[in-house]
């Protein structure tokens, strides 16, 4: 009967531990890492399930089954929703303003689904208990179980406090190490370690040197504005459909350069805000933001976003640092009972800016983060131009026209709304003399090569970018750059020193760029050889590279050239890719 127990947890937390691992779409430094931390999944709940067989208090077991079920069930559900929609796990926090906002939450989740789960849920933990009643009363009919039992029941009770115990120090010490992430939720140390954030402190000291020591010349003190326009793909501007109009204005005006090289480093915000802001792929000890440096110079120092940072892996916690004179953001704006400010860029941004003081003579930096084109944002039913369709945004299965179309609509938002935001600040004083940026912290794919939304991949549509800037040309608008440049040209068009532990430059096409990207299992790296810009993309999983020529048109983008190349010239390119990313091949 002892086996049939110990069977009975290794069948479901097993399954259920490897499924939850599947879901959350992680990079394991080794095998033998995710053995350990399998191991510790199972040994936890084993030891815990088999001291309820050796309650006598029966309503207790099926409490201590309830609330672990719940537990685990609720987790898959977040994994899920998390990676079908970021491509990451989301959390507790994450999902929290979403309950009070049903029509935001069904587009997390479909109606069809959350059926489905309902189902499921009533379904197995129905099997459970009757499993679990089953085995209880084979227990309790056989005296040399309950013998077995109470002989392991000290090394049970010892294996949970030491398992408890280490789960607390992990969490303590992700949080002393990852301090910009804040983890808070108990599961998160479960999951993640070392590899998963990739944030390290070797440069702590460098960095903490070079902001201290940081001087520059006056510069000009323009009035900077940086709009991220989350998921923001740059081929819908100036297009036949006249989707963007006021944008088209801009990059046909003489005073703006749109530049038509840029890439994102990955196709997940949290890594994109913190590259455009920091020029640094890897967040160090000490790290320091283009705020940080014009706060130093005199500057009021404004943040206005629309989505919910706050929750977002605590990216509130990381961006918002001493140097913020004024912080908003879409869970700032939250009430209780009242969440439809959520993501919703008119209200989060345009009515909160036309509040503002108008300039001053303090030169100023704002930073936008507007959630128009975003799967889950709010959007007004006047933009809606394009039929939609039946959009299931919860569905595994998506109709890419209708997308497509969605997100045309979308962009009609974003551009009437840029309009706006453009005319309150000219109106309020703060464009006589100033940087206009309008950028993205990634791209989005429509269901190119079976590609929907973004943070699952490095594919063209994920991690392709618009960077549009009013200039005096400082820069080649052809050059081969990425996100970790935007900070350092907005530096140089202020006439002031780029710090050296950043890790961009000036946007230029006379030295030759090689960037690279990153997502999961998902490796880029490209360059541009005479006037072709090259994609070398590689599959983890799959162990497949495939080359691509990114300068043609989107039917024959996705065509593998790696037949062109020689074998050791291919084998060249691979070498380069994986020593950036420490791969083995």
């Amino acid at each position: 009967m002892f086996r049939k127990v110990f069977l009975f947890h290794i069948i479901f937390f097993f399954l259920l531990g490897t499924l939850l691992f599947l879901s959350s779409s992680l990079t394991f430094r080794s095998t033998i890492v995710h053995i350990c931390y399998a191991l510790l999944f199972f040994s936890f709940f084993l030891a815990a399930w088999t001291l309820l067989v050796i309650s006598k208090q029966r309503i207790f077991q099926y409490i201590l089954i309830y609330f672990y079920y719940n537990y685990l069930f609720l987790l898959y559900v977040l994994f899920k929703i998390g990676k079908e929609n970021l491509g990451v796990p989301m959390t507790l926090k994450m999902i929290y303003p979403y309950f009070e906002n049903f029509s935001l939450l069904t587009k997390l989740i479909s109606y069809q689904n959350l059926i489905i789960l309902l189902i499921a849920y009533i379904l197995i933990l129905g099997v459970i208990f009757y499993v679990w009643n089953k085995i209880y009363k084979s227990v309790s009919n056989d005296p040399l179980m309950n013998i077995k039992l109470i002989r392991y029941k000290r090394v049970l009770i010892a294996l949970s406090i030491i398992t408890i115990i280490f789960l607390i120090f992990k969490k303590t010490y992700f949080i002393n190490k990852f301090n910009d992430h804040k983890i808070n939720e108990p599961y998160l140390t479960l999951i993640y370690f070392d590899e998963a954030f990739k944030r390290q402190k070797e440069k702590g000291i460098e960095n903490s040197i070079e902001f201290d020591n940081y001087f520059s010349s006056e510069g000009n003190k323009k009035n900077v504005i940086l709009i991220i326009c989350d998921a923001l793909r740059p081929d819908f501007f100036q297009s036949q459909e006249k989707l963007t109009p006021f944008i088209d204005s801009l990059i046909s005006s003489e005073s703006f350069i749109s530049h038509k090289n840029m890439y994102s480093n990955s196709a997940f915000s949290f890594n994109g805000i913190s590259n455009i802001l920091s020029s640094s792929i890897q967040l160090y000890e000490n790290n320091f933001f283009i705020h940080d440096l014009l706060k130093k110079k005199g500057y009021d120092v404004n943040f206005i976003l629309s989505g919910d940072m706050t929750n977002f892996w605590d990216l509130k916690g990381h961006i918002k640092t001493k140097s913020v004179d004024f912080y908003s953001d879409g869970y700032e704006n939250f009430k209780f009972g009242r969440s439809d400010n959520l993501n919703d860029d008119k209200k989060n941004i345009l009515s909160l800016l036309d509040k503002i003081n108008s300039f001053n003579e303090t030169p100023t930096f704002f930073y936008f983060h507007m959630m128009s084109v975003h799967q889950i944002s709010v959007t007004d039913k006047k933009y809606k131009r394009f039929d939609t369709g039946n959009i299931n945004l919860g569905s595994s299965k998506y109709d890419s026209e209708s997308l497509t179309n969605d997100y045309k609509n979308r962009m009609i938002q974003l551009d009437d709304y840029v309009r706006k935001l453009y005319n309150i600040l000219k109106r309020k004083g703060y464009l006589e003399d100033y940087v206009f940026v309008i950028t993205s912290d990634h791209g989005q794919s429509l269901g190119e090569n079976q590609v929907y939304f973004h943070s699952k991949d490095v594919n063209y549509e994920s991690i392709k970018i618009p960077f549009i800037i009013n200039t005096d040309d400082l820069f080649d608008s052809n050059a081969v750059t990425s996100q970790l440049d935007i900070a350092p040209t907005i530096l140089k068009a202020l006439d002031l020193k780029i710090p050296k532990t950043w890790r961009g430059s000036i946007i230029s096409d006379t030295i030759p760029k090689t960037i690279f990207q990153n997502q999961g299992d998902k490796y880029s790296m490209i360059w541009k050889n005479n006037k072709i810009t090259y994609q070398l993309y590689f599959n983890k999983v799959l162990n497949k590279f495939n080359l691509f020529d990114i300068s043609l048109e989107s039917a024959n983008r996705h065509n593998d050239i790696s037949s062109l190349l020689t074998t050791y010239k291919l084998d060249s390119l691979k070498n380069i890719l994986a020593k950036n990313f420490k791969l083995k091949l």
